[in-house]
């Protein structure tokens, strides 16, 4: 046994790695009864801790039955082919059929899926009475035409190779096969802006207007100049504080100002009471039409930072940290949204607080607002080449997000022989 997914029977040891194992188990038995359980090192083969139980699960995604019935499947598929398409097929699938025939079960049977699934079939149908919700049609159809030229590409060389059978080729659902499910169930389309979705007949428009809130970086001081105006109008306030030593901390803090705190996770969250969890989001954010927010520390302490908080603060090594760092007309990246132009500093209010927000232009009329206590998530372009020609990103657009992954994505490394 040297990976997943395999066995291995030794006397009266058994050691099974399953696929979703992360280490392997041995099985040690006495006659016929379990005597222990471990996990073990699958190099060294020593224990490393005991086991009170263990779940097999199945070594292929897909489970075919009898294997005669799975020839005769296959038989009859082959024969759908015509010419020199039929022979390359029977020429492929000659060592497939020699194994069912013989009662075996080939490794590589998944290019089979369409014998064993006919009908296909998504996680929607194995739900009762799901919600199904869809963040972005538009940025999820780009992905679908990306994700589906690829397949086609690879399917079209299988199916000229012959390893692949006409008629087997279905083996992933479309963004139409997407739309369709979606018009059976309880779905909801959640878009940054309007826009049409010839795929979808939508029966109501609901508008939920939702503004970032600026994180909390731990001045109590700051905290309650987000907080007052939000409580005055009697907002519900979900705040998360880090750790659950920090949050009890700041319960106190917040119940000895003056401000109805709850720490209970059972307890919804009710106008004009703060509620204090302990954990983190990536950022905050107040919904005016249900007169709730949700608001989050960045960090608590530099004792409660965690290494990945520190790793990512260097990272942003370029991070403007002083407004006097750019000018109306500098080019800057935000983290999340891509290259904009800095049009300067806009005093807006928003529920009911008056604040300075950069203004950043996007491509287009597209135009974000970020909190100067935000300053952090911005950062001088410094590309080298021709600013005139810079491209400004579109807000909600996938392009920076691809744009991010790629310069994610590890430096190829040559090795000389």
């Amino acid at each position: 046994m040297d990976g997943p997914g395999q066995f291995s029977v030794r006397g009266d040891i058994v050691d099974i790695y399953a696929p979703d194992m992360r280490q392997p188990a041995r099985v040690e038995y006495w006659d016929d009864e379990i005597d222990s359980i471990s996990s073990f090192d699958l190099l060294t083969q020593r224990r490393d801790s005991a086991l009170e139980k263990i779940y097999l699960s199945p070594a292929r995604e897909v489970l075919f039955g009898d294997t005669a019935e799975t020839a005769e499947a296959l038989r009859a598929a082959i024969k759908k082919a015509r010419g020199r398409h039929r022979t390359a097929l029977e020429k492929a699938t000659e060592a497939d059929l020699a194994q069912l025939d013989s009662g075996l079960m080939p490794e590589a049977m998944d290019k089979y899926y369409g014998l064993r699934y006919p009908s296909p079939a998504t996680l929607l149908d194995h739900l009762d009475t799901p919600l199904f919700i869809l963040d972005e049609v538009g940025g999820i159809r780009d992905a679908q035409k990306a994700t589906e030229f690829r397949r086609s590409e690879e399917l079209t060389g299988l199916l000229e190779e012959g390893v692949l059978c006409p008629g087997l080729d279905v083996l992933y659902q479309t963004m139409d096969d997407l739309a369709a499910a979606a018009q059976k169930q309880s779905t909801l389309l959640c878009e940054n802006f309007l826009r049409g979705m010839n795929e979808f007949k939508l029966k109501d428009l609901i508008n939920a207007e939702a503004f970032a809130a600026p994180n909390w970086n731990g001045d109590l001081v700051s905290l309650r100049e987000d907080l007052d105006p939000l409580i005055a109008q009697g907002y519900a306030v979900t705040l998360f504080s880090g750790t659950p030593k920090g949050a009890a901390a700041l319960t106190r803090d917040l119940a000895d100002k003056g401000y109805s705190v709850s720490m209970s996770r059972d307890v919804r969250p009710t106008k004009g009471i703060v509620q204090v969890l302990p954990g983190h989001l990536t950022a905050g954010c107040t919904f005016p039409f249900a007169h709730a927010a949700v608001l989050s520390s960045r960090r608590h302490g530099l004792e409660e930072e965690t290494s990945a908080e520190t790793k990512k603060r260097k990272k942003n090594k370029n991070a403007l940290s002083s407004l006097s760092d750019i000018k109306p007309g500098d080019y800057v990246v935000h983290q999340s949204h891509g290259i904009g132009m800095y049009a300067g500093i806009q005093r807006l209010e928003v529920q009911g607080a008056t604040k300075d927000y950069l203004k950043v232009q996007y491509s287009g009329s597209d135009v974000l607002y970020v909190p100067v206590t935000q300053l952090d998530l911005l950062s001088r372009y410094t590309a080298p080449g021709d600013e005139e020609k810079v491209k400004l990103a579109k807000l909600g657009g996938a392009e920076w997000q691809r744009t991010r992954a790629k310069v994610k994505k590890p430096p190829r490394r040559w090795r000389r022989n």
